[in-house]
């Protein structure tokens, strides 16, 4: 539990609140070149399914894609570690997040990974094998939606 104080006990609470809190422990999926990564968070008031693309480039793992698939501000964002490029979905037109991320992934990965600056990956994923790992992301997404990670 955070203390409401006034003066500098404040900032640190304040600073605990837009911390990200991460449920339980990242499933990860591997599919060749690429890991999906899969976990709950919380952030900002905010909550829901995170799904990652991982690749090692040069010795590090480094996050490619990811999709925050949040109950309120669902967003997603092209390379991550980094650019950082975020953007909003409007759940009007696309629907809800984790159904639309899995859309995406499943048929615009090759573009969405050229966007983030990630061609060398893009060109080396083994199409068939993502294809079939991501009925595995799909499954563990929903079960983690449901669960809230715990």
């Amino acid at each position: 539990m955070i203390l409401m104080e006034v003066g500098p006990m404040q900032e640190v609470a304040d600073q605990h609140m837009d911390q990200e809190i991460v449920v339980g422990e990242m499933e990860t999926i591997t599919a060749g070149s690429i890991d999906f990564g899969l976990d709950y968070r919380h952030f900002a008031g905010d909550e829901g399914v995170a799904i990652h693309v991982y690749a090692d480039l040069e010795g590090k793992r480094t996050e490619l894609l990811r999709f925050d698939c949040f109950d309120d501000a669902p967003h997603y964002h092209y390379g991550p570690d980094g650019r950082d490029e975020r953007l909003f979905l409007d759940c009007t037109v696309d629907g809800a997040p984790i159904p639309w991320a899995l859309d995406k992934l499943r048929s615009r990965m090759v573009p969405m990974l050229v966007r983030a600056g990630y061609s060398n990956v893009a060109r080396d994923l083994n199409h068939d094998l993502v294809q079939s790992r991501l009925d595995l992301v799909e499954s563990w997404a929903s079960s983690l939606s449901q669960t809230k990670g715990n």
